[in-house]
């Protein structure tokens, strides 16, 4: 696939004039010192920056995990975080799906980033870095995952009695 920035580069400039106003136009073309620069603004506002992260872990690396490795990593072990995404998978909290923009982060995925980040003492950039994801998403998978835990507390949780 080739780089949006450059996608964008290869785009007539006439193309923009259709978000501008008649008198934005007219200013456009009287000063042409501006005209690189208002071009400039519109790339960086169209393009996403391509940040150097470990491409496919969740998805290649982690199902490779011995057992061992696993639980040393997630502190639980790979069928209890199984019966814990077959769980908290339906969710409402947990969107399934987007109307516009990227594809949804999977519902396995927000579970394992979430069971990532309170097994561990990684930074938000660490766990968006290592699951390929932005920090907004760690957080808002974080939040997610534990509005799910909390719905299903009951089912998980039992206090002794008496």
């Amino acid at each position: 696939m080739a780089d949006i920035a450059t996608q964008i580069c290869n785009i007539p400039p006439t193309f923009f004039l259709d978000f501008l106003s008649s008198e934005e136009e007219d200013t456009l073309f009287m000063n042409d010192g501006e005209d690189e620069f208002v071009f400039f603004a519109i790339m960086c506002i169209f393009s996403r920056r391509n940040l150097a992260r470990i491409a496919h872990y969740f998805e290649t690396t982690v199902p490779r995990y011995h057992c061992d490795g696993f639980r040393s990593h997630f502190r639980m072990t790979s069928t209890t975080f199984e019966l814990l995404s077959q769980l908290i998978s339906p969710s409402e909290h947990i969107p399934k799906g987007n109307a516009f923009g990227r594809r949804p982060i999977e519902a396995r995925k927000q579970i394992a980033v979430t069971v990532w980040a309170l097994a561990n003492q990684e930074t938000c950039r660490q766990i968006s870095d290592r699951f390929d994801i932005t920090m907004s998403s760690v957080s808002r998978c974080i939040g997610r995952v534990v509005r799910a835990l909390v719905d299903v507390r009951t089912d998980l949780i039992q206090w002794p009695r008496g």
